[in-house]
């Protein structure tokens, strides 16, 4: 957690604990937060920490409420909750005493307050993320890239595609390149120009494609062919007009880099599970398992590669007994346990 998202969860009640075990039944809707719910829900995971669904378990017969978290106060359990796919409320467990919906008010003029000025927070954190760990930038961009590329290819949008799909092949080489030489080094170190540009250290997608030979990466087969669809990419993208290129060609092209990327994919799956296995390198078990955290870490990743402005709730799907009446918001989205 960089500095100043510490200083803005310091704002929170430090006195609050989050409920691990599904509370007591009862209790009532206090007040209601002026504030979209992906952003409270985003700000609550920052300040208490990820959320975990008590509800898992449940069958719900209708969605009004798509999450909700609990949280132990010194005068009582308050709930946290959005309702109907719109708002978000505040309620208390047990009885509703003074002090509790006191407290209940107060945390609601937290949130509000606290609204104004975490979206800026996160954005400058963002900023120096990319100075200080420009791997993390790096990788969450792998995330946001398979997103846009399948939506393009959906919608027809082939030219964005084949720029997509150049760029993520790039990115492969590079990444490949990283966790082979950190096999042979028996290092966890990475050459930093490999990842993050500057105007006056880069290393040029050509120069790349010599290196993943170089570091036996790739095969001098796969190179001939990653060269040959560059060569294909420049003149559709930088040549549209002075060459012979023809829209038609995308399909086909745009297939045979989808077969590059994804043997080259298959390659890093490889090298990764033999740092795991040797412990050598950055990756760990941790990186690599599949679960439900994981899915909702890499949903919310994304995101902010496309767009850091949004907020956009990851929530666990919940189980519903019947068709659903509102659905989920646009700016939330679910994930399979």
């Amino acid at each position: 957690m960089y500095e100043r998202t510490k200083r803005f969860a310091s704002k929170f009640p430090k006195q609050y604990e989050v409920v691990k075990e599904l509370p007591p039944s009862g209790g009532s809707s206090i007040t209601k937060v002026s504030v979209n719910p992906a952003l409270v829900f985003e700000m609550l995971e920052v300040v208490f920490g990820p959320y975990e669904d008590l509800y898992k378990d449940f069958k719900f017969v209708d969605d009004k409420v798509t999450w909700h978290r609990y949280f132990n106060t010194p005068v009582g359990i308050l709930s946290v909750y959005d309702w109907k796919g719109g708002n978000i409320s505040i309620g208390g467990v047990g009885e509703m005493t003074a002090e509790l919906k006191q407290e209940a008010n107060e945390f609601k003029e937290a949130l509000e307050k606290n609204a104004l000025v975490y979206p800026k927070i996160r954005k400058q954190d963002l900023k120096d993320e990319i100075k200080t760990d420009p791997l993390r930038n790096f990788l969450r961009t792998f995330l946001a890239t398979y997103n846009l590329l399948s939506k393009a290819r959906e919608t027809g949008s082939l030219l964005e595609a084949l720029v997509l799909y150049a760029s993520t092949v790039d990115a492969h080489l590079r990444y490949g390149i990283i966790l082979s030489r950190q096999l042979r080094e028996k290092t966890s170190n990475y050459q930093a120009d490999l990842i993050f540009q500057t105007k006056t250290s880069y290393i040029s997608e050509r120069d790349i494609h010599k290196l993943a030979l170089e570091e036996e990466f790739i095969s001098k087969k796969q190179f001939e062919e990653i060269s040959r669809l560059y060569e294909f990419r420049n003149r559709a993208v930088h040549r549209y007009f002075i060459s012979d290129f023809e829209y038609i060609e995308l399909p086909k092209r745009l297939d045979r880099f989808e077969r590059i990327r994804e043997s080259i994919a298959n390659k890093i799956i490889k090298l990764e599970q033999r740092q795991v296995k040797k412990k050598i390198g950055m990756t760990t078990a941790e990186d690599i398992k599949v679960d439900h955290r994981s899915r909702r870490i890499v949903a919310s990743q994304e995101h902010l590669k496309i767009d850091s402005n949004l907020n956009v709730a990851v929530v666990p799907k919940r189980n519903h007994m019947f068709p659903r009446e509102y659905g989920p918001r646009t700016d939330t989205k679910e994930v399979e346990e």
